[in-house]
């Protein structure tokens, strides 16, 4: 099984995330036949220079980097150890290099300001789930901006009202919106929708 080190509520990189089957398996034949790299995706590799320190890179930055754990589940040994771990699967993704936490992704949904047939910017329209857990994790983590697309991007400069803008204007915008569904509470109110990110 191989996992790589993913981020805890503290922010720290110590909590361990399966890769997905197809990738362990790719892993495995590389290790086994001693190759230095392996691809995961147009982003980002896997380091195995050195067996005893095995890590996640990106091309575009090589000095950012994720530890890696390779275990062998039939003698329960590893290359290294950790306090926590955890079984959720790794999801190669081209945006960013984070992890999906799936219970704040069920806690918590966002919402962009869509237009309704008045007009007017009144109508609640949800991300999708996985740009939904993009902008928790940047929430969280008090990041300023989250890009959507080439086109717009999440403000969050202001948690009171962050703001949906768009590189070419940014006086353009629409407000977001952050909901917790546990308490039922958010910072507004409105009719919903559910759509994937906005035209």
């Amino acid at each position: 099984v191989w996992s790589w080190a993913g981020d805890s509520s503290a922010g720290s990189q110590d909590k361990w995330i399966i890769y997905e089957d197809d990738i362990c398996d790719k892993l495995e034949r590389a290790y086994t036949k001693n190759q230095k790299t392996v691809k995961l995706d147009k982003e980002r590799y896997v380091d195995m220079t050195d067996r005893t320190t095995i890590v996640q890179r990106r091309y575009d930055d090589p000095s950012k980097r994720r530890a890696i754990k390779r275990e062998d589940t039939s003698s329960s040994s590893s290359t290294s150890s950790t306090s926590s771990s955890t079984t959720l699967k790794r999801k190669i993704d081209d945006d960013d290099d984070d992890v999906v936490d799936s219970d704040n992704e069920d806690n918590v949904k966002w919402s962009w300001a869509g237009d309704s047939k008045s007009g007017s910017q009144d109508t609640w329209i949800e991300y999708d789930k996985d740009f939904t857990a993009k902008l928790e994790r940047s929430y969280q983590k008090n990041i300023k901006t989250v890009k959507i697309d080439k086109d717009r991007y999440v403000d969050m400069t202001d948690h009171d009202e962050m703001l949906q803008r768009r590189y070419d204007d940014p006086t353009k915008r629409r407000l977001v919106k952050r909901q917790s569904t546990t308490k039922a509470k958010s910072s507004s109110s409105s009719s919903s929708s559910s759509f994937a990110p906005p035209p």
